[in-house]
């Protein structure tokens, strides 16, 4: 259980409305920082990303086109180099596709961070087109 003074207070927060302000403020800020990584990841994709689309929680599953998983793992590990935190989808899977996918979080960035985010995804994204 919880103490009755916490209790009390969380009742009072829903019943005065507090509660359904916190969930419009917080579904507006994550739509707008989710608007961002898809309008970034769409500007600097040129065919070569494939983003399952969501509507619901707070990241993205994005697949790198035609790259295996391994080099998938190269790029992960290019990206934090530059400090970007990418992570595989593959730990997600019971049977890992051979295919490199990555699962891109927004919530805990700003539109400007993420922004300067996909500036270093796309460099990235150019380099490994060289190799």
């Amino acid at each position: 259980g919880s103490c009755g003074i916490e209790q009390a207070a969380l009742a009072r927060f829903i019943v005065d409305g507090g509660f359904e302000r916190h969930l419009r403020r917080t579904w507006k800020t994550l739509k707008e920082r989710r608007d961002a990584l898809l309008d970034g990841l769409e500007r600097c994709s040129r065919g070569r990303l494939h983003v399952n689309d969501s509507h619901a929680g707070m990241h993205l599953v994005v697949w790198l086109n035609g790259r295996s998983a391994a080099e998938g793992e190269a790029f992960i590990a290019r990206a934090r180099s530059l400090g970007l935190g990418l992570y595989p989808i593959a730990p997600y899977y019971l049977a890992p596709p051979d295919s490199a996918g990555l699962l891109l979080g927004y919530c805990g960035l700003s539109v400007a961070e993420i922004e300067q985010a996909v500036e270093l995804f796309a460099t990235c994204l150019d380099e490994f087109d060289q190799d």
